[in-house]
């Protein structure tokens, strides 16, 4: 009995020593020579591995990427075609993944990658120091929790704004790919996720992408006595300036205009939210129109002119969060006092302005709204001037 387990024991070892032995690693189009002569020869995949005696060698040429096994008379080996230019990659990642766990080195769409399962954003972050440190090009193509990819997709947002590009989507594909349209940034794109193991790509659709800015508009009507607590100096014209409110020891700005409005200090009469890409404009406007009557032989009919407040935005942002903002804001009212044939006349205040920001912060437009009282005298032409009687001929609006 002692006897069988004995050569069971000894076969078993025989069988485990022959299946690991290391494997041949070849590059793409290369070949490898194996100095002695076989009887018999077998290949698991010829699409990746061809094999051919030469006298009384062996020629295995690689013809596409990948792993098959091999079996010369009784021997069997893994034979891997590995990408051109990456065979000392994938041979240092095969000794420095038995450091981690779950991961090891694989090909992914023509590229040396690791697969398996990441567990932690430390071990993330150490196989990023390591492929900077040895200048690899590696890339990462392992399975993740959700939410390890919410630390991922911070972390290679982060990463991006400080080398000065904007983020773009992180795709967890075989290998983890970003996506690019920008193709003046395609090289910055590609070496910069190079060192963070991510593939950039082109994409085809020719989308786009950049930052979307928000603006938060309170047009408001304030007391000036006020105004000077939040730190608006209102001047002879219309202005535009900024409000330091880290200076103020006040609420921020949107809270204690919502505060004061009950106490009759502030008149709040819109909160719009603009929402648009960086670049591009938006625009906000409230108000009414009234109706112009066209009447020729020609054309018989009516154009609607606007009048109220209108405002309209233009930000640039860059990648780290600086800002260029060009603001422009108009506030129209009818005027009746130079009204022709009925139809009112139209009294607009405008006022253009441009700022470069580093942070979010409050920008205050001051100037441009206030009570306005017009009055329309209309009478019989000299007798409406005469003192007392007068008013007996004409009438007021």
């Amino acid at each position: 009995m002692k006897k069988y387990l004995i050569i069971g024991a000894c076969l078993f070892g025989f069988v485990a020593k022959a299946f690991t032995k290391e494997p041949i690693l070849i590059e793409l189009g290369q070949d490898y020579l194996l100095k002695k002569k076989f009887s018999k020869i077998w290949v698991e995949n010829q699409k990746i591995l061809a094999v051919e005696a030469k006298g009384s060698r062996v020629s295995l040429k690689t013809l596409a990427i990948g792993k098959t096994q091999i079996r010369l008379d009784n021997e069997s080996f893994t034979v891997v075609s590995t990408p051109i230019g990456s065979l000392t990659t994938f041979t240092d990642w095969s000794l420095i993944t038995k450091k981690f766990v779950g991961l090891r080195v694989d090909f992914c769409e023509e590229v040396v990658c690791l697969k398996g399962r990441l567990y932690r954003l430390a071990d993330f972050e150490k196989i990023i120091h390591l492929i900077q440190e040895r200048n690899s090009v590696i890339f990462l193509s392992a399975d993740l929790d959700e939410k390890l990819k919410m630390k991922i997709n911070a972390y290679a947002e982060k990463f991006l704004r400080t080398k000065g590009l904007t983020p773009l989507k992180l795709m967890y594909s075989d290998p983890w790919k970003i996506q690019y349209s920008a193709k003046e940034y395609a090289s910055d794109y590609k070496y910069n996720l190079q060192q963070i193991g991510i593939l950039a790509i082109e994409n085809k659709q020719k989308i786009e992408i950049a930052d979307n800015i928000r603006v938060a508009v309170q047009i408001t009507e304030v007391k000036k006595e006020f105004s000077r607590s939040l730190g608006i100096r209102y001047p002879g014209t219309y202005s535009a300036q900024i409000i330091d409110g880290e200076s103020k020891k006040i609420l921020p700005i949107d809270m204690s205009l919502i505060a004061n409005e009950s106490e009759g200090n502030v008149k709040i009469l819109a909160s719009p939210n603009l929402i648009c890409r960086s670049g591009k404009e938006a625009e906000f406007f409230a108000g009414g129109e009234f109706p112009i009557r066209i009447l020729n032989f020609k054309v018989n009919d009516v154009v609607w002119k606007k009048y109220g407040i209108g405002m309209k935005i233009k930000p640039v942002i860059d990648a780290i969060g600086q800002m260029s903002i060009q603001i422009e804001s108009e506030v129209s009212s009818l005027d009746k006092s130079v009204a022709v044939d009925g139809i009112p006349g139209i009294h607009t205040d405008r006022v253009s302005s441009h700022f470069d920001l580093i942070k979010s912060q409050t920008i205050a437009l001051s100037g441009l709204l206030k009570n306005e009282t017009g009055e329309v005298s209309e009478g019989l032409p000299f007798l409406r001037s005469l003192p007392i009687l007068g008013r007996l001929f004409s009438s007021n609006d």
